[in-house]
């Protein structure tokens, strides 16, 4: 499952205010429901029992008891330890029905709640709830269960937003043997019921004595990952129905904080107010309009997004394409359009606008269609007709020169391996191609052997290379990066462990040939075991030699189809974990350097929004496996990164042409634009310099790979180019600096190293990564829901950190926040870099030029940056007030550039925040060097004036400078605002 945390349950009642007091709803009833078993905790000689006298907690040092007014209750603290009560009698069950209750709460820490109790387990974590039930039945054994899961993909109670008050909730679960249903309560509602879940012969299974009644881990030893740190009070476990009226009753007992439960069902079901909707509905601002046209709305949509802000003179590498770039430019839904088909002018002048807007306004290589690794005469027909798509791309870039060209390589072995089918001969023994188990091959699709023969991969490369030499008179320019696919040769061998120091060569220990090589292999710098073996003898072996047939290749270099500086990288190469990552420090050998560096490429398709900080098996790689695979790229040197990322990997996109969603899927679908955005910010602190962006749809009734609603992905293009236009406004500090290993308490996740370079923000839900440089830190923090339904979680949260001893508290946003915080200068400065990004999809964006001060684009002189309301007290520092602005000198101008999409605005008034320290002076406006009017300062507090001219006549897609200067001194500047009409 996804990210364990513990939740901390909430009370937030919608329509307490129109409650009854408890006295006014009470009846005459004297009808009471009485517990099997109930634990309360309000006076030292009942902890240790149950009400019945029987069944003792065993000894366990973590357990207090704490006191909230006159309650008390059951507290664990984060020691090594468990809670344990076990059965002194046979417990047997009268009804067939198993109801569960209690109250509880957690600390900050968020560990999930795992609990065990008669015949039943419990789990509460951030993404929902598992209820379990075990039953004995004709066909099973004890220990067999009924499972339940509760999503929190909803609102309200189904939301983890609604558990962060950090007050006892009250959770009621129910298994009824009788009607086959399990329900669960929380906070006196039902919020979830299955039917005919249990099966219809199924009886709980007795207790024998001994046996546990009672269990909550919070023992490390155990499972260091999955204990409880938090409060538990009233727990009560019974053997026959409870209604609806006492389960209300006792939630109010928990509302008003009273010590214990009263079982006598004497509460008025009128007074119970009708529930609180948990369900929800999508965010139409979170997806393109449904009105663009299906034949123009990508361009259409890139004609309108803002453009990404780049600072001036910036260097970050250009993101590259790994996509189906004719899919999202495609007519008709995305169908594929022949030559001769109606609307193919139309398709081929999209594609080739989204080609070349992408390279010129969103720091993308030019892509060109993956030229394949076949010679065929098919393929010089498609690219040398500027007619075809595929040969408007080559025209592109052959009159384009000034911008660099990508491909992506798909090996002919690839297509083998993915068409299942086989490439070459199965032979096996001495010049085979395969691991064989004696004369047979094995491995799924034949697994290449570390013994074959180089010369199918030579092949490969060699066929390649005369498919460039022929395409060449098309380009005319040497491809400056080749991206190889690479997955043909994913790892058989698995990474060494502390019990398995060797690792395991799997299939390749079956072969006798393989396992004698090994046996006498020594490797060069570098441990022995089956995963460096693997890596080295087969998957470097076999990359080089196809790379080098092309690459280096005297008669492709002098046709000057590749040259020296062209560069060479390859999909997934990144931290040492599983058996599909080979060893780093060898793979990253088969790429080409960045300036002197390796770049991994590890991918990052977290599929679902519950799945944001997973470490999952599979194929969902979250936001746990990239700082996983940090661990390994920082170790081998390497601090910067270019994952390959997909928000829709193998899902459907939750908008369709109904507005509605596939299957039952309504709460995924991928990502909101603004989760996305946060998430990826996150990751250019760590290290991501530029990412491969990757299109791989499932669409329905159609299976993964279609090609299908590309309107709804122009987004995921921009969304790279949004963070690094906010990454050229650090890159000081992202060049120089380092990721920060963070504080997250290491208990959180599945695995130990989970939350390593992160920050505990005291919210589950916030996401912060911090880089440092001297005394300048960039901070990047994000909240985070585990759904796409409206109020699943807030648009807006607090992080409180600590930051090397500092207590730092600050907002966060869905979209990100990210922050200079520069202790450098004295008094120290905070600012925000990314204020203007908005939380819906980039269409919905606004025309205005929105520019903090602070993030002048100029040299800037004398020109400093001063913070204001930074509240300070003792260790802890406040920014949520703060604001930050430059102090202009006289005759000095602050810059600022700003580009215009094709559907904005060539008009604007011209507002601006500021203040006089004497009280009085003028600003003067300048758009690339003429004069746009005036403004007159005359207050020593904040004012915003208006310019006295508006700005007309501007050009579309073309960048402009406005700058802003006096020739007064004590001018201080906080925000210009260009104001489209």
């Amino acid at each position: 499952m996804n990210f364990r945390i513990l939740l901390l349950l909430t009370v937030v009642f919608s329509g307490c205010s129109k409650s009854k007091s408890l006295a006014q709803c009470t009846t005459n009833s004297t009808t009471t429901i009485n517990p099997a078993k109930y634990w309360n905790f309000n006076a030292p000689e009942s902890w240790g029992k149950s009400k019945d006298g029987k069944g003792s907690f065993a000894a366990a040092k973590s357990v207090k008891i704490g006191k909230n007014g006159n309650n008390a209750y059951l507290s664990l603290e984060e020691t090594d330890d468990a809670l344990t009560v076990k059965n002194e009698k046979e417990l047997s069950w009268n009804n067939n029905i198993l109801v569960y209750e209690f109250r509880f709460r957690f600390n900050e820490n968020y560990n999930p709640l795992l609990i065990s109790l008669p015949n039943a387990g419990i789990n509460i974590d951030y993404s929902g709830i598992q209820f379990n039930v075990s039953y004995n039945n004709a066909t099973s054994t004890k220990g067999t269960k009924a499972k339940m899961t509760v999503d929190f993909n909803g609102t309200d109670r189904k939301s983890f937003s609604y558990y962060t008050d950090r007050q006892f909730h009250h959770f009621v679960a129910m298994a009824n043997f009788n009607t086959h249903d399990m329900e669960v309560w929380i906070d006196g509602q039902l919020i979830e019921k299955r039917e005919d879940i249990i099966p219809a012969d199924a009886t709980p299974p007795a207790l024998s004595e001994g046996e546990v009644l009672l269990s909550v881990h919070n023992k490390a030893s155990v499972h260091p990952t999955r204990r409880f740190l938090g409060d538990l009070d009233d727990i009560t476990v019974y053997t026959q129905n409870v209604p609806k009226t006492l389960i209300y009753k006792h939630y109010l007992s928990v509302k008003n904080n009273e010590a214990e439960w009263d079982f006598t069902d004497n509460y008025n079901a009128s007074c119970i107010p009708p529930d609180v909707q948990v369900s929800g509905t999508l965010n139409p601002m979170d997806f393109a309009p449904k009105n663009l046209s299906k034949e123009n709305g990508v361009t259409e949509q890139l004609k309108t997004f803002p453009f990404p802000r780049f600072k001036p003179g910036h260097s970050l590498l250009r993101n590259a394409l790994f996509i189906d770039l004719e899919a999202i430019s495609e007519p008709n839904a995305g169908l594929a359009v022949s030559l001769n088909q109606p609307g193919y002018s139309t398709k081929k002048q999209n594609a080739s606008f989204v080609q070349l807007q992408l390279a010129q306004n969103w720091n993308y290589y030019l892509s060109i269609p993956s030229i394949p690794v076949v010679d065929k005469a098919e393929t010089y027909t498609r690219f040398c007709d500027t007619n075809t798509v595929s040969g408007k791309f080559l025209l592109n870039a052959k009159l384009n020169p000034g911008l660099p060209v990508s491909t992506t390589i798909f090996q002919k072995q690839n297509f083998a391996k993915q068409s299942q089918k086989v490439a070459l001969t199965p032979v096996c023994g001495e010049g085979g191609y395969y691991v064989c188990e004696g004369s047979n091959p094995i491995g799924k699709r034949y697994s290449f052997s570390p013994l074959a023969p180089n010369d199918a991969f030579t092949e490969d490369g060699i066929s390649y290379k005369n498919t460039l030499m022929k395409i060449k008179p098309f380009l005319n320019r040497p491809i400056d990066l080749f991206i190889c696919n690479g997955e043909m040769v994913a790892g058989i061998a698995t990474p060494p462990t502390d019990t398995d120091p060797d690792g395991s060569g799997g299939i390749m220990e079956k072969d006798s040939r393989i396992l004698a090589d090994y046996k006498k292999w020594t490797p060069s710098g570098y441990a022995k075991n089956w995963h460096t073996y693997d890596t080295e003898k087969r998957m470097k072996r076999y990359t080089v030699v196809f790379r080098d047939a092309f690459l280096k290749a005297p008669d492709a270099l002098s046709a000057n189809i590749v040259s020296p500086s062209s560069k060479f990288t390859q999909y997934q190469i990144g931290g040492d974990w599983g058996n599909y990552r080979m060893h780093y420090p060898i793979a990253r050998q088969l790429m080409t350097p960045f300036n002197g560096t390796y770049y991994a490429t590890e991918n990052f398709y977290p599929f679902y929004p519950k799945y944001w900080n997973e470490f999952s098996a599979g194929s969902i790689n979250s936001i746990g496996r990239m700082r996983k695979s940090l661990e390994t790229t920082l170790s081998a040197g390497d601090k910067f990164y270019s994952p390959f990322i997909d928000p829709y990997a193998y899902t459907s996109p939750v908008w369709e042409e109904t507005g509605a969603k596939t299957s039952n899927q309504i709460n995924e679908g991928g990502y909101s634009p603004a989760q996305w955005l946060g998430l990826l910010k996150y990751l250019s602190v760590t290290g991501a310099e530029f990412y491969y962006n990757f299109y791989y749809r499932q669409c329905p009734d159609k299976g993964i790979g279609c090609r299908e609603h590309g309107n709804e992905y122009a987004w995921m293009t921009t969304t790279p180019s949004y963070v690094q236009g906010i990454v050229s406004r650090y890159e000081d500090v992202f060049r120089n600096g380092n990721i920060m290993e963070g504080n997250h308490p290491s208990g959180n996740g599945k695995y130990p190293a989970d939350y390593k370079y992160t920050f505990h923000a005291k919210d589950e839900r916030i996401l912060v990564g911090v880089r440092k440089y001297g005394s300048k830190y960039v901070i990047s923090g994000n909240i985070n829901p585990i759904s796409n339904i409206v109020n699943n979680a807030p648009m807006e949260g607090v992080a409180e950190i600590n930051l090397e001893g500092e207590t730092l508290i600050f907002n966060v946003r869905r979209q990100g926040s990210v922050y200079i915080y520069d202790k450098s200068v004295n008094p120290a400065v905070f600012y925000q870099l990314d204020e203007w990004h908005e939380a819906t999809h980039p269409y919905y964006w606004s025309k205005n030029f929105r520019f903090a001060s602070a993030l002048f684009d100029n040299a800037g002189g004398d020109i400093s940056i001063k913070t204001e309301q930074l509240l300070t007290n003792g260790g802890t520092t406040d920014t949520r007030n703060a604001l930050s602005y430059i102090v202009l000198p006289a005759n000095t101008k602050a810059e600022y550039h700003f580009q215009p999409n094709l559907n904005g605005s060539s008009r604007y008034n011209v507002k601006i925040k500021a203040r006089s320290k004497s009280g009085s002076g003028t600003l003067q406006i300048l758009v690339d060097n003429q004069s746009k009017g005036t403004a007159s300062i005359n207050n020593s507090n904040w004012q915003t004036v208006t310019i006295s001219q508006k700005i007309t006549g501007l050009s579309l897609n073309q960048n402009h400078i406005l700058a802003v200067m006096t020739q007064n001194t004590g001018i201080e500047i906080a925000e210009i605002i260009l104001e489209a009409e």
